[in-house]
């Protein structure tokens, strides 16, 4: 029991249950390997609550640790049995989706920040509040064929939707023309911001 209790706080973080980053080098090779044996697509999604550390500021510690709690809930509910969902460090998160392509992995970040903005977030000292999400979206091999860049994809196309507005979905689009790399790299923002 102490053995798998150990093993459980290794892999998974402490406040929210998810997977921590420790699991994802593990998961990853796996899921690649599987991507490359079934010529399938696994796409990645990096999603971050917005101007959370003001709301921790503002409302407390024990407040942001509710929302990060509801929200890790929110996102399990929403997964796939086939998802990974880690917690990437604060109130960041990843969502790991096998066999899925940019266009329905796009649909589903979409999905996912819809429902966090129409969901109340509060306590019996504050009043409620709705809070937003950006997210950022990347593909394999769609965005990039190199299995190193893929987070970090995801995480620059998470830092456009946050300059560009917050509270939106935007997609790390590498087309398909070899012509000129700077212009082939699009954004491309999905719902309102």
């Amino acid at each position: 029991q102490l053995r798998e209790r150990l093993q459980h706080v290794a892999t998974n973080d402490t406040l929210t249950g998810l997977y921590n980053r420790r699991v994802l080098d593990d998961v990853l090779a796996r899921e690649f390997a599987r991507a490359d044996r079934n010529k399938s697509r696994l796409s990645f999604l990096m999603l971050d609550v917005d101007k959370f550390k003001k709301l921790n500021d503002a409302r407390g510690h024990a407040f942001g640790d509710q929302v990060l709690k509801k929200v890790a809930g929110l996102l399990v509910s929403m997964a796939r049995q086939s998802d990974i969902v880690c917690r990437y460090g604060g109130e960041e998160f990843l969502i790991v989706l096998p066999d899925c392509d940019l266009e329905r992995a796009a649909a589903k970040a979409e999905k996912i920040r819809l429902a966090i903005k129409t969901q109340e977030f509060g306590d019996k000292n504050f009043e409620s509040i709705f809070l937003s999400v950006s997210i950022g979206v990347a593909c394999y091999p769609d965005s990039s064929d190199s299995k190193l860049d893929m987070i970090k994809l995801a995480d620059e196309a998470l830092y456009h939707a946050k300059s560009n507005g917050r509270d939106q979905v935007c997609v790390f689009d590498m087309v398909r023309n070899p012509a000129d790399v700077i212009e082939a790299l699009t954004y491309t923002p999905i719902g309102e911001h």
